[in-house]
C-alpha cells in the first residue's frame, strides 16, 4: 500500500540523515572552536605555533634596516 511504501521511504531518510550527521560529526573540520582528534590536532597546534603575525609581516617588510643588519 502507498503508506506503507511511505513509511519505509522515512525509515530509509531516517537511516541516511543518521549515517550523514555521524559522517559529519566525525569529519572535523580545522576551524577556530572545533575539538580535533589524534594527528590532526597536532598539525593545528603546529600550524598555529607558526603563523606569522600580519603586524610582525609589516614590521618586517617596512622596518627601517638599521646598519648591523645592512
Amino acid at each position: 500500500s502507498e503508506i506503507g511504501s511511505i513509511s519505509s521511504e522515512i525509515k530509509s531518510l531516517q537511516e541516511k540523515s543518521m549515517d550523514m550527521g555521524l559522517k559529519l560529526k566525525n569529519r572535523k573540520v580545522c576551524s577556530y572552536g572545533v575539538v580535533l582528534q589524534g594527528a590532526e590536532s597536532k598539525l593545528a597546534k603546529f600550524v598555529e605555533d607558526i603563523i606569522v603575525p600580519p603586524r610582525m609581516v609589516d614590521i618586517v617588510i617596512d622596518g627601517e634596516v638599521i646598519k648591523c643588519f645592512a
